[in-house]
């Protein structure tokens, strides 16, 4: 009784060691979509990303032994029902709006504090050459 008492005050949910790279791997499934090819210009239908993202948390949380954190996952985010709410890949044909303004958006807050900080309003052409000589080489 006294070593039952033990492992439920040692209970973890997600141990920290294993947090960070849950979090990628959602990350990643979130912003995969059949328009977007990948990385080696390989296409891949919206059921292909899904089925390789699920397949993919999966198989992390089972290797880590994960089980309690894999059935929250399936059932909060990875089931058929709850993957439309939240991954880009849900839609094949057109990429969902919000989540693609942010991107643009934090990508000009970046050029501006970086490349553009020296000028309140850069002329269109300084900004284009410094978006081309300085934004663009580090990619």
């Amino acid at each position: 009784e006294i070593g039952q008492k033990t492992k439920k005050a040692d209970y973890q949910f997600c141990p920290p060691a294993h947090r960070i790279s849950i979090l990628r791997l959602f990350a990643k499934h979130a912003s995969q979509h059949p328009l977007l090819p990948e990385r080696h210009g390989e296409k891949r239908t919206k059921d292909d990303i899904r089925r390789d993202a699920v397949e993919e948390m999966y198989r992390h949380c089972e290797v880590n032994n994960l089980c309690e954190v894999w059935a929250y996952l399936w059932t909060s985010w990875y089931s058929r029902k709850r993957w439309p709410l939240w991954a880009r890949g849900a839609y094949a044909t057109s990429i969902p709006c919000k989540r693609t303004t942010m991107m643009v958006e934090a990508l000009w807050r970046n050029l501006k504090r970086l490349v553009l900080h020296m000028y309140n309003r850069p002329p269109v052409d300084l900004a284009v050459h410094a978006i081309i000589t300085k934004a663009l080489p580090p990619y």
